[in-house]
């Protein structure tokens, strides 16, 4: 609904505001009626005071201008594509590619004589105010961009937002004098210094607004209701980054096409758990879901819009969602298909809340995500998810939760198998020695040393940030398991009197004497307790791959959003016992390394719980 709304105001202000100027033009100007008007350069708000430097002529045209970049962006702007990677655990990448349309950009510009004049050519939506780390924006010949700074981008905001109170006033050509549009500078400065003062509230705006001298009644009231205030306050905390763009031309004066391709390093947010899920991922940990902000879809306005996820190297993309104000939508996967088709190593999906209708279309494998919105079913999904239990004051934001996946091959795998055969080793070593009437050899025990060396080599952090947060307890256990176990290998080894009881020189008398059995004992349920451990991160990595483990808990948490078709009768309940069945299946397949493709139920699993009920 609010989507909709700004889309509204916007369509107001441009397309009323654009019948103004040119009537103005054609009726108070002694220029020829088809000489365009000319903007002027630079900023024309005081950075400080937000006190317009030119005409009240020049104030129109700079807002009439944004408006129509603001509102038809969507014409413009053929095809967007964002990119987010990883730069290590805490960072991630943001990197956006614009394909602007010379004719559409043309067809806005060629109302005015812009010339070589520069632009603020809106780039990207829903930016959280502050600093923004590494930013580089570039056109197609690879010359450097400048991005807007902060004044500048409330600048333009202000003009795009006064264009639409603008929208409202009367068309009388001819009749406005300076005494009736006095009041168009306060209101842009107004407006101005709401968006840069980040304490003031919208209490203070509309006691403002309701004190500017000469300002009709029908803008005045517009600009103190619901709708005006909660745009402008949106604007505030989630603002439009602008770059300044001059467009190329031709030798024939025709605005060329043109690729914009802008970067920027952002903070990456792990998702918070609460005090149940917190503690179960101690004794049952697993990857760690991370929450990555996708502004594109709150302000998709065409189908050009993709959002690409690329999992960081050496990991792996787990289980997904998507959430819209805390409210999860569905993500179902298509229907599968009758002929056998073949597909390679990872397997494509596309996951959608409707197939028939989507909002949100979802293609994935097990290294990169790609998200395509469809701006007229998106805003009915919207005005469809309750927002009852959001914080008002905290517009809903289109949220992806995506979890990394570590290869077992890199340290969870030889981990496991190394510290196998350290206890297989020890438990020969202590048989021969202890459990044996023959006079014992440190063979064995010599050769159980060798396997927690390789163990410790393996446990040195070799990968991606994120997959070290995610092995950093395990690979702190291993150490010490590997390091117990190499002592006490040593110990067997070099001790020649072969004595019961093993004292560990430390400085006396606080030497460390333990029994034979005791010390081996010890030593023996640390690794098989380190080993337990590794299986089950192994589990829980596996676990996250598998879709129908997904789906089901996908199916709990956006059941809101589901036809009522499918909960009624206990449907939905039936559904979820199904892929709970089809997961542990698929889970023994993966432990057995039998089958590769996960995503799709094999033939007599679908036969026996049906196609229908799984898929």
């Amino acid at each position: 609904m609010e989507q909709s709304i700004r889309s509204g105001l916007l369509a107001i202000g441009a397309q009323l505001f654009r019948k103004r100027t040119r009537r103005r033009n054609e009726s108070e100007t002694p220029t020829p009626a088809d000489e365009p008007a000319a903007i002027t350069s630079g900023p024309l708000l005081d950075p400080d005071t937000g006190e317009f430097a030119g005409s009240d002529d020049a104030l129109i045209e700079r807002c009439s201008l944004q408006g129509l970049l603001v509102r038809h962006r969507g014409r413009w702007q053929r095809r967007i594509v964002q990119t987010i990677t990883f730069e290590d655990a805490q960072t991630h990448r943001r990197s956006m590619s614009i394909d602007v349309s010379g004719s559409r950009l043309a067809a806005i510009l060629d109302e005015w004589d812009v010339g070589r004049t520069p632009l603020y050519l809106p780039v990207s939506t829903g930016m959280l105010p502050g600093p923004i780390l590494d930013i580089d924006a570039r056109d197609g010949r690879g010359a450097a961009l400048s991005i807007a700074r902060r004044h500048e981008n409330n600048e333009a905001t202000t003009y795009q937002l006064l264009a639409v109170l603008l929208g409202r006033a009367p068309l009388q050509p001819g009749s406005r004098t300076a005494a009736n549009d006095s009041w168009i500078k306060v209101a842009a400065k107004t407006i101005y210094r709401y968006l840069k003062c980040q304490d003031k509230t919208p209490e203070a705006v509309v006691k403002e607004f309701t004190q500017i001298a000469n300002m009709p009644d029908d803008i005045k009231n517009f600009a103190t209701s619901a709708d005006f205030l909660s745009e402008l306050d949106y604007l505030k905390h989630y603002y439009t980054l602008h770059v300044v763009y001059t467009p190329t031309r031709d030798d024939e004066r025709r605005i060329r096409d043109d690729v914009l391709k802008i970067s920027w390093l952002e903070r990456a947010n792990r998702t918070r758990l609460g005090i149940g899920e917190a503690l179960r991922s101690v004794f049952v940990p697993g990857p760690w879901p991370y929450a990555i902000d996708l502004p594109l879809l709150t302000g998709a306005k065409h189908g050009g819009t993709h959002i690409r996820l690329v999992a960081p190297e050496d990991l792996e993309i787990g289980r997904l969602a998507i959430t819209f104000g805390g409210q999860e939508i569905p993500l179902l996967p298509q229907p599968a298909r009758k002929a056998a088709d073949s597909r390679p190593y990872t397997t494509p999906q596309t996951l959608s809340n409707d197939h028939s209708d989507p909002a949100v279309e979802l293609t994935r494998n097990r290294r990169q995500v790609e998200i395509l919105a469809r701006p007229l079913a998106l805003a009915k999904l919207e005005d469809r998810i309750p927002r009852n239990n959001n914080n008002s004051d905290v517009p809903p934001q289109w949220v992806l939760t995506a979890t990394f996946n570590p290869d077992h091959s890199r340290f969870l795998l030889p981990a496991a198998v190394n510290l196998i055969a350290t206890v297989t080793l020890l438990c020969f070593a202590h048989h021969f020695s202890w459990g044996t009437a023959s006079n014992p050899t440190p063979s064995t025990a010599f050769l159980s040393m060798i396997p927690p060396l390789v163990t410790m080599y393996f446990a040195s952090p070799r990968e991606h940030a994120i997959a070290g947060q995610f092995h950093a307890f395990g690979r702190m256990l291993v150490t010490l398991s590997a390091g117990i176990a190499l002592l006490y290998a040593a110990l067997e080894t070099y001790d020649t009197h072969r004595t019961s009881t093993h004292c560990l020189p430390l400085w006396h008398p606080l030497d460390l004497c333990v029994g034979a059995q005791t010390s081996f004992t010890i030593v023996i349920s640390i690794c098989c307790l380190s080993i337990l451990y590794l299986i089950v991160l192994m589990t829980s990595v596996n676990a996250s791959h598998i879709d129908a483990f997904r789906l089901r808990k996908n199916l709990a948490a956006a059941r809101e959003l589901l036809p009522e078709e499918q909960k009624k009768n206990g449907a939905l309940f039936r559904r979820r016992c199904s892929l709970y069945f089809q997961g542990i299946v698929s889970m023994i397949f993966m432990t057995l390394l039998v089958r590769r493709n996960f995503d799709t139920p094999l033939p007599w699993i679908r036969r026996v719980i049906g196609a229908d009920i799984v898929l």
